[in-house]
Parts: C-alpha cells; structure tokens; sequence
C-alpha cells in the first residue's frame, strides 16, 4: 500500500510510490540527462535538463543554513543545477532554438551570475538568433563578471569573442 510515513522497527521511514520530492526528481533529471548525453541522444538530454531546471527555484534549504550536512549537499545541488541550465542552453543554440537556449542562459545567471560557461551560452544564443541588443547586453554582463573576478577570459571564452566580433558576411 502506498505510504509516506511508516515505522520499520525503532526507526521512521519515509517514501513509498505514492510520495515525490521535487529534489529526488531534480537529481534524477540531471542524471538521466547526463546518461542521454553521453549516449548521444541530444533531443532526450535537452528535454531532462530543461525539465531539471523548471524544477528549480532557488537555493535549496535555506532554512538549514546552519547545517554542516545541508551546506554541502545545497552547494552540490546549486551546482548541478547551474551544470543543467549550462549545457541545455548549450545543446538548444547547437539545435538552432536560440530563444530556449537565451531562457536557459539566463536561468543559469540567475544561479550564478559569475559562471564563464554561462555567460558563452547567453552570448552565443544571442548572437546565433542575430538580436544584437541581447548581444551587446550579454557581452557588457561578460565584462562586468570577468572584472569582477578579476580574470582574464578563458581560451574558450576568447575565440567565441572573437567570433562574435567579426564582421558578419552579408
């Protein structure tokens, strides 16, 4: 019989069919999109990480600031969901559905507004859907991060600038 609460001896349980928890299906979407990517089926990796980040709402547990246990399990989870928002918009500008992937990049800068991986995705999903506005405000919002950091641009990063800022053939 389904079950959220039950004992089992001395000790409580939690779960059962019937009970879900919007983290256990998170982790479960991250992982399963993984496994889809690494296997090669992009469509199926898009669709869980992009469900995986509708899930997410914020930082996890807050109110369990002060739990050892619950900083590093917030901080893996805030991780995996910037990793999630990351590569769905990276996979959706590689489909050409550069609107999802601006959705994505900009979830994945609310997660983390300093994250390098995420400002390439914001940046290159603007400039693939040609709105040079978004462009101008995604590489003002690199800059910004970059100083902040006081960093310079990855390898990575400095060959999607350049590419960016070559003049486009008519």
């Amino acid at each position: 019989a389904p079950y959220f609460l039950r004992t089992v001896g001395d000790r409580l349980e939690i779960g059962g069919s019937a009970l879900t928890v919007d983290v256990w299906e998170f982790e479960r979407l991250v992982e399963a999109g993984a496994t889809a990517e690494d296997e090669h089926r992009l469509d199926e990796a898009v669709g869980c990480y992009v469900s995986a980040v509708e899930l997410w709402r914020g930082e996890p547990f807050v109110d369990l600031a002060d739990v050892d246990e619950v900083i590093m399990r917030r901080s893996d989870l805030t991780s995996r969901a910037l990793v999630a928002a990351t590569r769905a918009a990276e996979l959706l500008v590689a489909k050409g559905d550069h609107a999802a992937a601006t959705r994505m990049a900009r979830r994945a800068l609310e997660i983390d507004e300093l994250d390098e991986a995420a400002h390439r995705a914001a940046i290159a999903a603007a400039y693939y859907q040609g709105d040079r506005a978004g462009l101008d405000v995604a590489l003002a919002r690199l800059d910004g991060a970059l100083a902040e950091l006081r960093v310079e641009p990855s390898a990575e990063t400095a060959m999607l600038l350049e590419l960016v800022s070559a003049p486009r053939a008519a």
